[in-house]
């Protein structure tokens, strides 16, 4: 019998899952109540294979009053291209002061 070759993506589900976790670890204060996600976008340019070797990048937007905004970028490592890219807002039920 034939051997089917199979190749395995990663599920946009995972990918979310990482834009949420690294989006949250992007705005989180150390000190201060966590932050409640009020909206998450997440665009998929590519696909990322199982053994595709990621570079995540996840950073703060900005903050203003109890409101702040992150984007996180996943992109294939080797040949540069985009998988995907997400942007979430947090909102604090008490105002972070300017760092």
């Amino acid at each position: 019998m034939p051997r089917i070759g199979i190749e395995v993506e990663i599920w946009h589900g995972a990918i979310a899952n990482l834009v949420d976790v690294l989006g949250f670890c992007a705005a989180y204060v150390p000190g201060h109540p966590m932050n409640v996600s009020v909206d998450i976008s997440i665009s998929y340019m590519s696909t990322a294979k199982l053994h595709d070797e990621l570079e995540i990048t996840s950073r703060l937007l900005g903050r203003i009053g109890r409101y702040s905004g992150t984007i996180v970028i996943l992109r294939n490592k080797t040949t540069g291209e985009i998988i995907a890219e997400g942007r979430q807002s947090f909102f604090s039920s008490r105002p972070i002061a300017k760092l």
